[in-house]
């Protein structure tokens, strides 16, 4: 329920404030999620933020297009990433759309040359999860 509250109000959202407040909700629910080994609460709110991100709705040239004007969309990337990070143990099938994003940003030609190598390496002075 929470979740889906979060996905509303995110869609519907046009503050900037109200938008990276829900996306830090998002974030935050996961990590909650994570802590309690719930895959399925995991999975589904990184669907939801992969979404947000406008990355797998388009062709990759109109992704572009609409991820670059949109503050919501980048910002759904951040916490995506952010959210992937924090509970790579636990997303089972969140994978497939967190690839999907990946890929789909590869297509585009906006992932920095060194991605494969560090994209999710933990930083040096934090232990690994």
């Amino acid at each position: 329920p929470v979740a889906a509250a979060l996905n509303v109000t995110l869609e519907s959202s046009s503050d900037p404030g109200l938008t990276e407040a829900v996306l830090e909700a998002l974030v935050d629910a996961s990590d909650a999620a994570g802590c309690h080994g719930l895959c399925a609460a995991v999975d589904s709110l990184l669907t939801s933020l992969c979404q947000a991100s406008l990355v797998l709705s388009q062709s990759p040239e109109a992704a572009m297009i609409a991820v670059a004007k949109s503050s919501k969309a980048q910002g759904a990337l951040q916490a995506l990433v952010k959210a992937a990070l924090r509970q790579g143990g636990v997303i089972r099938q969140g994978w497939k759309h967190v690839l999907g994003v990946v890929t789909g940003l590869h297509s585009m030609g906006v992932l920095p040359l060194s991605f494969p190598a560090d994209a999710f390496a933990a930083p040096p002075s934090s232990p690994l999860p």
